[in-house]
């Protein structure tokens, strides 16, 4: 097994399941979907960016297709979710990776921004968990994971707009957890920040390190499989403990 904290680990604890990967061609998202390949499972990587996707997916190897999908229309989600299902032999987990953060003050706010950023990561959000909740409830089991942020816990100013949604996205999981608990669906959160892909955000935490996108990664693979089981409703920070330190890491200028 190699050493942990920035690389990924070898633990193969997801062989025979199928998962998808929305938000898949981001640096986040399609290190996800990487490091669950590299875990054992079958993925299917979704994002509007459909030939990004793709590429991603040939990266990977025959164990992953690309797919197109918009969140915030219902209809191309619930077909995202049905083919990805029908290509992989099965749907077992998501990992929800998809999010549109534009910073903006309370009152420069406009209306446009405002429901473009619920749209995607409130609305989206619920769209795909839904979906995939509703296969998982048929088969009696699974796991959704959904990537959120800080804000959602501890507003950032001049950031109202995402922050608001992220605490919407981090109510919709507790909210998912306890009404699928008796499907034998589990739903967690991860904060994945700060990582290399976030440069503002560095080098502001109590281990003085930069986050991985493989840091994001191990997470999700230990909330997917079987020894993360007695685990739902939680939010996993992975931001080397600047929640904790209290730490505002984008002050307001």
């Amino acid at each position: 097994m190699t050493e942990m904290g920035g690389v990924l680990s070898e633990q193969r604890g997801l062989d025979g399941k199928c998962l998808l990967v929305t938000g898949g061609a981001g640096v986040i998202g399609s290190a996800v979907a990487r490091g669950l390949a590299a875990a054992g499972a079958r993925v299917a990587i979704a994002d509007m960016a459909a030939d990004e996707t793709q590429k991603v997916a040939a990266s990977i190897g025959p164990q992953a297709t690309g797919l197109a999908v918009d969140i915030t229309d219902e209809a191309s989600v619930d077909n995202c979710v049905a083919t990805a299902a029908l290509k992989m032999g099965g749907l077992h987990g998501l990992v929800h990776c998809d999010a549109f953060d534009q910073p903006t003050k309370f009152l420069e706010t406009d209306l446009a921004t405002w429901e473009k950023t619920v749209d995607v990561n409130l609305t989206g959000t619920f769209l795909c968990c839904r979906a995939v909740s509703r296969h998982l409830a048929k088969q009696g089991a699974g796991v959704l994971v959904l990537l959120t942020s800080a804000t959602g816990e501890r507003p950032e100013p001049g950031n109202l707009t995402y922050s608001a949604s992220a605490a919407g996205v981090i109510n919709l999981m507790w909210s998912i957890a306890i009404e699928m608990a008796p499907c034998g669906v589990r739903a967690n959160a991860i904060v994945p920040r700060p990582t290399e892909t976030h440069q503002c955000f560095l080098p502001q935490n109590v281990l003085n390190l930069p986050g991985q996108p493989e840091d994001v990664v191990n997470a999700a693979v230990f909330l997917l499989s079987d020894e993360a089981s007695f685990i739902t409703g939680m939010t996993l920070h992975v931001d080397g403990g600047i929640s904790q330190a209290g730490y505002m890491v984008a002050p307001l200028k």
